[in-house]
């Protein structure tokens, strides 16, 4: 035993840059699937954290909504069930102005708390203090971000404005950026004492938000159904869902498992490619172990010990990788603040992958050398030209066929598992139409080839139509360039898209959301300043669909037409007839995802779920939208407003004739006392783009690390083909080629093979790209739309062709340094 293991080490030496791309691929396969394994789990808890910031370990909430008698909520009946509960704790929040100069006003999140109830729901971790308790009058606890950007300590005064009235409060500590404090893009959080809140608000000793937290035991859901008997004209919520989490994370992780899919497709065929070298420098060995009594078990066992060698290394490495993977990737989708949650079943699942990867992409290799007879080993002659399978080309149409009309005809229901599938398959297909491509191009252009460049060239096309390693070469250049074209087509649709609805489907220029909106507040707005026309909308969110545990996530009230002034529209069916349809009775009509979800046809009835009552409407048409995700209906606003008991408008949406930034800066000023939420369509689009560039900076990385796979599976192979022809090379090189002859065969190959693996990476990311709209409205139930420019195909050609060439540099300086007397002769 510790003669073979000798053996299989020295072997690993000998070769250290073969070695390296062996356990290159093995270790980045592994790290893939340890990355997307433990990426859920840690993304997961990421938002967690994010969504738990501002309620704390608070499971369920009571505020007031439109039809509530008051805008404070009375906590003392929650106590009926505080045998069931860990804590109730009121809060009273509001928002306020720090003025930091004349041109500069900073918006504040005030939120008032008695400090030992804060200590229970979301306590706080304090950098600074100074007589915190007992935490009464004008006293507050500022952040340590606030701190820094304005120069403030503590015991310092601060003046801030709340409704209308300035208050100088004193600074008694300043926290860290956690809980309360974490989340300050937008404004900045003062957490000050609630009998300071309630003087200002005259809340009579109660808040604008209660929360709760349910003992362990204790069903939530019968808890909230209990509570909401109590509370019937307020908003009974659960906090946080499994949803909730599940829509931020599930496009990411998906996306990240089928790139590991990729990945280890890609990573099985450098490996497999890697140990039919190995196989070929180990025949001479085999071959004297052989000639001296050495069983066909014995060589194998030396082979695949090799080879379990590797996995075992590669398997280590890239749990250590993975790691690192995980943390790149954990900070790019997050930008900082993120929790990386690694479990050891992550590492061990990566790490017997790993084995399992090496051991049966190497047995392929394995299994064929042991069918050379010992004449033929010791002859060297092992080439692999010859045979073509046409039904494995077949078998490739019909794959890439068959995976590209299944998602079309899939049922939404499934389509994110046959999506998934069908993606793989394509690649697979695309592996094995190769040859038959290759021929075609190689057929279409090959005249010319050897018109161009002579004898060379004769024998180049020669070696692309039938050298299984050419082929091989040609097959993962295409292969990786399939998957970096499908990358870059899906990053620069999602900015097509993201900015199609911000100048297409959204009609106006500046949306204001806030409480208590209503016609006297929209005059206000419409009287001022660049400001020509507004609109009142009604909407409810959220509202539950009966029997579908589903919710539509945004139902819009229909005025008039002026409605459709303000949001594009593309009715499926006649829009007028349809529209007029709406006041008449209770009739929706639903996006074109809703109907594709759940099978919806013209005129079937559905229940919605209203706060304290469910009512009945009629579906009378359908709107292609991706408005809210696809998840959007209209009704009338006349029986939105009766059903949702609502009096205010949900959004003022304003028409501008000056610059929507200037006016909304202008109006964010004017209007800063008020809690009002003020934004242009450019802020929008700018939030939403950055909120993308998080996932498409994680689809770069992607981009990255297929382009580094290729580009090392197309050097392996490159070795290879240059280790199968040596012998003909150099009997070539004894018949009159010279150096520059046999280098210019070789770069001929390399420039001709990028160009085709460059054609089938065009065909195949095209392929692939059919297949992307159906597979993310698999995992997100948006509809995508591809958008592609010529440019695209052209840099992926381009990039297939220098791989090609930069990755030929190093078997063409080996091929130029070969003797004759070597190439031929046995070792």
């Amino acid at each position: 035993m510790r003669i073979i293991l000798r053996f299989l080490f020295k072997n690993i030496k000998e070769n250290r840059f073969r070695s390296f791309l062996i356990l290159f691929a093995i270790a980045l396969s592994s790290a893939f699937i340890l990355a997307s394994n433990a990426l859920t789990n840690s993304l997961n808890k990421t938002y967690m954290k994010q969504m738990r910031a501002s309620i704390g370990s608070a499971e369920i909430y009571i505020s007031p909504n439109s039809k509530s008698s008051s805008q404070f909520v009375d906590s003392n009946k929650c106590k009926v069930f505080s045998d069931r509960l860990e804590y109730i704790v009121s809060v009273l929040q509001g928002s306020g102005i720090y003025k930091k100069s004349n041109d500069e006003e900073l918006k504040l999140s005030i939120n008032g708390y008695n400090y030992d109830e804060l200590a229970q729901v979301n306590p706080v971790t304090l950098k600074e203090s100074s007589n915190v308790e007992p935490f009464k009058g004008k006293k507050v606890i500022i952040s340590r971000n606030f701190a820094e950007k304005n120069n403030f300590k503590v015991g310092d005064n601060i003046t801030i404005k709340i409704n209308e009235a300035n208050y100088k409060l004193n600074i008694v500590a300043i926290a860290n950026n956690e809980g309360l404090f974490l989340k300050e893009s937008e404004s900045f959080c003062f957490l000050v004492p609630k009998d300071f809140m309630d003087t200002i608000m005259q809340a009579s000793n109660r808040g604008n938000v209660i929360y709760l937290k349910n003992k362990a035991g204790e069903g939530k859901q019968k808890l909230i159904a209990d509570l909401k008997t109590e509370y019937k004209d307020y908003d009974v919520m659960e906090t946080i869902t499994d949803a909730d989490v599940q829509r931020n994370t599930t496009m990411v992780s998906q996306s990240m498992k089928m790139m590991s899919i990729v990945a280890l497709l890609m990573s099985g065929f450098i490996i497999y490619t890697a140990f039919k070298v190995i196989v070929l420098e180990r025949l001479p060995i085999i071959g004297t172990f052989r000639s001296i009594g050495a069983t066909k078990k014995t060589t194998d066992v030396i082979l695949l010990g090799e080879s379990l060698l590797y996995g075992i290394i590669g398997g280590a490495v890239g749990s250590v990788l993975g790691i690192a993977v995980l943390y790149l990737l954990c900070w790019i989708i997050m930008q900082g603040g993120f929790i990386v949650s690694l479990k050891y079943s992550d590492c061990i699942k990566s790490f017997v992958l790993a084995i399992v990867l090496s051991l049966v992409s190497s047995a392929i290799p394995i299994i064929k050398a042991m069918r050379y007879s010992l004449k033929e080993i010791i002859l060297n002659d092992v080439s692999q030209e010859g045979k073509n399978k046409l039904w494995k080309q077949i078998l490739g149409v019909v794959l890439i066929i068959i995976f590209n009309i299944a998602p079309r005809v899939a049922d939404t229901n499934y389509l994110r598992f046959i999506g998934s599938i069908s993606l793989v398959f394509v690649l697979i297909g695309i592996v094995l139409i190769v040859p038959l491509l290759t021929r075609l191009v190689s057929a279409s252009f090959g005249k010319l080839i050897c018109m161009i460049f002579g004898n060379e060239g004769v024998l180049a096309v020669k070696n692309l139509r039938e050298n299984k390693s050419v082929l091989n070469n040609i097959s993962i250049l295409g292969l990786g360039i399939s998957v970096i074209l499908m990358i870059n087509i899906i990053s620069s649709s999602l900015v097509a898209n993201v900015g199609s609805l911000f100048t297409d489907v959204y009609k106006y220029d500046i949306w204001i959301t806030g409480s208590n909106l209503n016609d006297d507040l929209k005059r206000v707005f419409e009287a001022e300043d660049g400001i020509n026309e507004g609109y009142g909308a009604y909407s409810a969110k959220n509202v539950e669909i009966e029997g579908k545990n589903e919710k539509i996530g945004w139902i819009s009230g229909v005025q008039s037409n002026k409605y459709f002034d303000y949001y594009k529209t593309d009715f499926i069916d006649n829009q007028p007839e349809v529209v007029n349809k709406l006041n008449e009775d209770r009739n929706i009509i639903v996006s074109a995802t809703l109907r594709d979800k759940y099978k919806y046809k013209e005129n079937d009835v559905i229940n919605l779920k209203f706060n304290d009552s469910t009512e009945s409407y009629k579906i009378i048409g359908f709107i292609d939208t991706v408005i809210n995700n696809g998840s959007y209906a209209l009704i009338s606003s006349k029986y939105l407003k009766e059903d949702a008991k609502t009096r205010y408008y949900s959004d003022i949406l304003l028409k501008t004739y000056k610059n929507p930034v200037q006016i909304e800066k202008q109006l964010k000023k004017k209007f800063a006392s008020k809690k009002l939420d003020i934004r242009s369509l450019t802020t929008m689009k700018e939030a939403n783009m950055k909120e993308n560039q998080q996932f498409m900076n994680m689809l770069q990385v992607l981009v990255t690390m297929a382009m580094i796979i290729g580009g090392f599976g197309v050097l392996n192979n490159f070795i290879i083909s240059f280790m199968e022809r040596r012998r003909s090379f150099a009997i070539l090189r004894s018949v009159g080629m010279s150096k520059s002859q046999n280098l210019k065969v070789l770069f001929i190959e390399a420039l001709t093979g990028g160009t085709i693996g460059g054609i089938i990476g065009i065909v195949g990311g095209s392929a692939l790209c059919s297949v992307i709209p159906y597979v993310i409205k698999g995992l997100s139930g948006i509809p995508f739309n591809l958008h592609i420019e010529a440019s695209t195909f052209v840099l992926a050609l381009i990039a297939a062709v220098s791989i090609s060439l930069i990755a030929s540099v190093g078997p063409a300086l080996k091929s130029s340094k070969l003797g004759i007397i070597e190439g031929i002769k046995y070792e």
